[in-house]
């Protein structure tokens, strides 16, 4: 399932600026009226820096258009036609307020209506994958129609988790604009977690032994974070 669903993702960010990492003293900003296309999370540079920031509504566009143009071979690896059942994702890479994010993802839904006849069957707006402090937003989309079983995939996204890092607010948008919360399924069709038996030693042995290994890569791991410039 999860194979199935990573095929069928497309995503694309953009931001203000690059995150401020801690410790790195040495780090190039972009200038108050830049804006880059696809910068990655840890600041790997993006497919196109502008020097002017569009409106939200112009940058809805182009990043739309990075997704879903059937006509750009480099791109549309993931085929997308209009009444496709779809998920979107709108993540907040770190310092954009709830009220701008959510204005963004309206703009989003208005223009996969509008433009490519997609309307989400599910949107999750939130703060999933940060880039630290990063100004920026990330989509993700889903295409569930060329899944082999998108009921299952919608059952697994709608089901209840303790899972800290996903947000369980789930909203579900109209044509008219009205949101309609998707409330997660009844406790008791959920089976219980398994119990799995481990050995805290051995647990803590290989625990540690990760730490330390990531410890050690961490400057070549840094150095590759970093390689890499816009000019």
């Amino acid at each position: 399932m999860a194979k199935n669903v990573i095929d069928n993702l497309v995503t694309i960010g953009f931001s203000l600026d690059h995150c401020s990492v801690p410790g790195r003293k040495e780090e190039e900003f972009l200038a108050n009226n830049e804006i880059e296309i696809g910068m990655g999370i840890h600041n790997e540079p993006g497919v196109k820096r502008l020097s002017s920031i569009p409106t939200s509504s112009e940058l809805a566009k182009q990043l739309l258009k990075l997704l879903l143009d059937q006509n750009d071979p480099d791109r549309a690896f993931v085929p997308f036609n209009p009444g496709d059942k779809s998920v979107l994702l709108v993540n907040n890479l770190g310092s954009i307020s709830n009220l701008e994010l959510s204005a963004f993802a309206g703009i989003v839904i208005d223009q996969l209506s509008s433009t490519y006849g997609l309307s989400p069957t599910r949107v999750y707006v939130g703060t999933f994958m940060t880039a630290l402090n990063g100004p920026g937003v990330s989509l993700t989309l889903l295409n569930l129609s060329r899944l082999p079983d998108p009921a299952v995939v919608l059952a697994a996204l709608d089901a209840k988790t303790t899972a800290l890092g996903w947000n369980g607010n789930v909203t579900a948008w109209d044509r008219a604009g009205k949101l309609h919360l998707v409330s997660s399924p009844p406790e008791e069709i959920h089976g219980k977690v398994a119990q799995v038996s481990a050995d805290p030693a051995v647990f803590s042995k290989i625990l540690t032994g990760a730490a330390n290994a990531l410890i050690k890569a961490e400057p070549e791991i840094t150095k590759y974070d970093t390689i890499g410039t816009i000019s």
